[in-house]
């Protein structure tokens, strides 16, 4: 269900030219961070039950540094900033 919906947003020789640039093992490495924070039931449930305001900034820190590799202000060089 999840793969139709991005097929939906991007035509599929896109999807296939980004991710043919993408390295397998950073692939991987982010997609088990990405599942251990946001595929984990107790944290899911969490999170429903979660103002938004409360989850924003550990929204920003899971999926943007932990799993992106983004760098959160004021880390030197970062390129990612709160409200």
């Amino acid at each position: 269900m999840q793969s139709k919906n991005i097929a939906m947003l991007f035509q599929k020789n896109i999807i296939k030219k980004y991710l043919a640039l993408l390295e397998p093992e950073c692939l991987q490495r982010a997609w088990t961070q990405y599942k251990s924070c946001f595929l984990n039931t107790e944290v899911q449930q969490n999170i429903l039950q979660s103002k938004e305001e409360q989850f924003q900034e550990g929204f920003l820190r899971e999926l943007f540094v932990r799993v992106l590799g983004h760098t959160l202000n004021p880390s030197p060089e970062y390129n990612l900033i709160t409200e």
